[in-house]
């Protein structure tokens, strides 16, 4: 987590995708991340493309926007997974989520 002209960003780089590594989660000064509100949330792809990551998204981080990023090439994207995840960006959105795509 970091702190830039008062907005709070949280990059979680490659972090593995189960609740229990995100339950237990605190900021630098010991809050709870719940606590601490989340301004923007860097994210990789599979935290919109798996359930079990957009419920990391909506009740752990509940960030106020979410970027999300590390999407493979469109020319080499064989599984779909860039089309997949914008075919969620309105669920998260109803979640009082905004998205970004970083492709």
């Amino acid at each position: 987590m970091c702190q830039l002209n008062d907005q709070q960003f949280i990059h979680l780089g490659d972090a593995d995708i189960r609740m229990e590594h995100f339950e237990d989660l605190l900021t630098s000064d010991g809050l709870s991340i719940k606590e601490a509100p989340i301004d923007m949330a860097l994210l990789n792809f599979p935290f919109i493309t798996q359930e079990r990551g957009r419920k990391i998204v909506r009740e752990v981080i509940r960030p106020e926007k979410v970027a999300y990023m590390h999407f493979p090439d469109s020319r080499y994207d064989r599984f779909g997974f860039v089309k997949h995840a914008k075919s969620h960006s309105g669920y998260m959105e109803e979640c009082g989520i905004k998205v970004v795509y970083l492709t």
